[in-house]
């Protein structure tokens, strides 16, 4: 199972497994960025809810990052 610490955050998103790929988008379906890893910094953007669809060699999941200041 995926878990993402801490949400909500003010920005910095630690996903307790390494993915490889990690597609990051706004609240009305932008593209951000696409990284590989197991962290996701949103700090340069403004306050709001992010969808990361996170890929694993499990599997694929869609997880909601909600960034408050």
């Amino acid at each position: 199972m995926l878990t993402v610490t801490p949400n909500p955050s003010t920005g910095l998103f630690h996903f307790s497994q390494a993915a490889e790929q990690i597609i990051v988008y706004n609240a009305q379906g932008k593209l951000l960025f696409r990284q590989h890893g197991n962290e996701v910094d949103l700090s340069a953007y403004p306050p709001g809810v992010y969808t990361a669809v996170v890929q694993t060699a499990r599997g694929t999941i869609a997880q909601r990052l909600m960034v408050m200041r």
